[in-house]
């Protein structure tokens, strides 16, 4: 009888080690399509949209704006809630949110339906990045989290990835409508299976104190947020605007490269950044959870890319110049689950969707105004 309870047990444990993996797969699979929204719309796509509507380039490009604008403030809301209502509900909720933009802005016939698309579309990406980092942070062990953390957004980054070249071939081929089309109805597809994995594999929800925003200020108040704050943000949004709008138009207009070949540059971009975040998350377990010196890193690298795009640009260097100084733009940016882990670290357990929200807010707002 007593080898037949141990055994229960361990198939019982076995069991819910298994539910929170499958669990983190399938809303990893969900955060592909939301990276995807981000990096593809309008960056891949900036002269198609500008030709087919008649656009100024400001207002192609503002409709990254309006997206990263309407994430950035969205993650005030958002932490707040993660906390409260726990990860995997608010994660659905996005889901169906960012499903819907999906679905009606290849089907948008003017600018302001674009517009609003766009807006929608946002709103419900906004929540499931930090739904993710909730659901990690209550499912597995905190020395684990870094590491996790860095699996999860190398293969969430792979939506942005696949924004990239493969996306740019897909439209050549198909068109940017129907492409658009046929990736949001897989993205409906894989909120499905979200419901049922996660109804089935029932993880522990949020707490039961009231809806406050109290803790952004205890977050604020604490003085090791700051270069965390600052520096975070600065590395993110200098790659990001880079990758997402004005990298691909930039190499076509001034260094003169064809559609294909920009593309694979912001496809080269990307994969760096999706190995550095996977290596990031893995380093500090090597050096005792030590974070400070790579973060320290990351941001003179970001300084010396910068100053060094400068003199390019200046120059006029061509081609291979910018894929280098783009690639060490990404390379930076790949010590980004770092940065979360230390604003989480340094402010309170109870704030962990708060602190991170935060965080993510500052970034994209920089993304936004720059």
């Amino acid at each position: 009888p007593m080898d037949a309870v141990r055994q229960k047990l361990v198939n019982e444990s076995h069991q819910r080690v298994a539910g929170r993996v499958i669990s983190c797969i399938v809303m990893i699979m969900l955060y592909f399509f939301s990276y995807f929204q981000r990096v593809a719309i309008p960056g891949t796509i900036f002269d198609e949209l500008q030709m087919e509507f008649t656009l100024s380039a400001s207002t192609v490009a503002g409709l990254g704006s309006v997206f990263i604008f309407v994430y950035a403030f969205s993650q005030l809301f958002v932490g707040v809630l993660a906390d409260r209502l726990g990860g995997r509900r608010l994660l659905l909720a996005g889901g169906v949110l960012m499903c819907l933009g999906e679905m009606l802005f290849p089907l948008s016939k003017t600018v302001f339906a674009l517009y609003a698309c766009r807006i929608i579309t946002s709103l419900g990406a906004s929540g499931i990045y930090l739904s993710i980092v909730k659901e990690i942070d209550t499912l597995f062990p905190a020395k684990n989290f870094s590491l996790i953390l860095g699996i999860a957004i190398f293969f969430g980054y792979s939506g942005g990835l696949f924004g990239t070249l493969p996306f740019e071939r897909l439209v050549s081929r198909f068109g940017w409508r129907n492409s658009l089309v046929l990736i949001g109805v897989v993205s409906c597809l894989v909120l499905g299976v979200c419901f049922f994995v996660l109804q089935r594999f029932k993880t522990p929800e949020g707490g039961s104190t009231p809806i406050s925003f109290h803790p952004y200020r205890s977050v604020l108040e604490n003085r090791y947020s700051y270069p965390i704050l600052i520096s975070g943000s600065i590395n993110f949004a200098l790659y990001f605007v880079i990758q997402t709008t004005l990298g691909k138009k930039f190499l076509q207009d001034v260094a003169g490269v064809s559609s294909k070949n920009a593309a694979m540059i912001t496809f080269v971009m990307m994969f760096c950044s999706m190995l550095l975040s996977l290596i990031a998350g893995m380093i500090p377990k090597l050096f005792d959870n030590r974070r400070k010196v790579f973060v320290q890193l990351s941001t003179g690298i970001t300084f010396v890319a910068s100053v060094l795009s400068l003199v390019s640009l200046i120059t006029g260097a061509g081609e291979w110049a910018f894929l280098v100084l783009f690639a060490v733009f990404a390379v930076s940016s790949g010590f980004g689950p770092l940065f979360t882990c230390l604003i989480r670290e340094v402010n309170s357990p109870r704030n962990v969707g708060v602190s991170v929200s935060l965080h993510n807010c500052n970034c994209y707002l920089q993304v936004a105004i720059f």
